[in-house]
């Protein structure tokens, strides 16, 4: 299935369907634990389905913060996408350290 018709197929569950995502923090520690109120939609792929949904309308909210031209905005972005980019990416490679230990 391509990522088009992967799209088509989430969205008419979503739109069929009443969704709720709770994400804990456990204390002591930043590993999230992410479930939603329909047990089948509990995987990865959907997860990142609703997510980028979700961060779509907090990305728009925090540009409307303190941004003004269409140049900053574009580089605001840029700099969450890194920021999310180097948290994976840090998060592996101190993974992969653990693992050779």
């Amino acid at each position: 299935m391509n990522i088009d018709d992967f799209s088509k197929e989430i969205d008419k569950l979503l739109t069929a369907n009443e969704i709720k995502m709770m994400v804990t923090f456990p204390e002591g520690g930043m590993e999230t634990i992410i479930k939603t109120n329909i047990p089948e939609f509990d995987s990865a792929a959907i997860h990142f389905y609703l997510i980028l949904h979700m961060a779509k309308k907090v990305f728009k909210e925090l540009l409307k913060i303190d941004v003004v031209d269409a140049s900053k905005k574009e580089d605001m972005l840029e700099g969450f996408f890194e920021m999310l980019k180097s948290e994976i990416l840090e998060e592996e490679a101190e993974e992969n350290e653990l693992g050779k230990g």
